[in-house]
């Protein structure tokens, strides 16, 4: 992975796209929640996605053509805290099930789709990719991950200006 300091560094700049992860989650530090699916930020993850999008990370995702962040909800978290606290509530985010981590332990199982609608705040509801996402999404083990990743990779190329 690389880090940019500014949007200028970024090689295909003025046209970039940010992928969004997520800050600390229960199951980065609470050993047992790796058995539990989906878990949330914790307050401390919480605070560094807030810290986050006051820094330098809230000026390069004020640029991206598109913000591209997993249906886990500690990515979708993260990504809603770092664009208000970058004021860039109005940028462009997509959210894709390609951008979910390998499965690796059940940490890494999502919520269904009708139930994070109904969980998650209007603002996320808004964002682009929930008329094609699955209701169960997320992936399963033994999967082909570098299958999913083409995949994910060419919806991407489709979304972004030449």
């Amino acid at each position: 992975p690389m880090a940019f300091d500014s949007p200028a560094e970024v090689p295909s700049a003025p046209n970039w796209l940010l992928f969004a992860r997520h800050a600390q989650a229960g199951h980065n530090v609470d050993e047992e929640l790796v058995a539990h699916p989906d878990n949330p930020l914790t307050e401390t993850g919480r605070a560094q996605a807030w810290a986050a999008g006051q820094g330098p990370l809230g000026e390069l995702l004020r640029s991206a053509d598109l913000v591209v962040t997993s249906p886990l909800k500690r990515a979708m978290e993260t990504t809603a805290l770092v664009l208000e606290a970058a004021g860039a509530q109005d940028a462009r985010v997509m959210v894709h099930a390609g951008a979910t981590e390998r499965w690796g332990a059940p940490c890494d199982e999502g919520t269904p789709k009708s139930e994070l609608l109904q969980e998650v705040p209007e603002p996320i509801k808004c964002w682009e990719g929930w008329d094609a996402l699955p209701e169960r999404w997320w992936p399963e083990p033994g999967e082909d991950a570098w299958e999913r990743a083409d995949a994910f990779a060419e919806k991407i190329r489709r979304e972004l200006p030449e």
